[in-house]
């Protein structure tokens, strides 16, 4: 279990660090630049959906983890 309280956090923070990371420099730009050829709004949301869905499986799979309980190995 206190494997768990370790890592389960330290998994979510990057997930969501990566969501930031990705988006927040291409909606600054979008904002800066709102006439740019360079701009394009798919790209942001397709990066940003993925980087969500996969954030949302670490939840669904920590929470399952922390439902079954510790196995003999944790």
């Amino acid at each position: 279990m206190r494997r768990i309280a370790v890592v389960l956090p330290l998994v979510l923070t990057f997930g969501l660090s990566m969501m930031a990371a990705y988006a927040l420099p291409e909606v600054a730009w979008t904002l800066a630049n709102p006439a740019s050829a360079d701009t394009d709004p798919t790209f942001l949301f397709a990066g940003f959906i993925g980087l969500a869905i996969m954030s949302l499986a670490l939840h669904v799979w920590g929470a399952v983890w922390l439902l079954r309980g510790p196995s003999a190995h944790d």
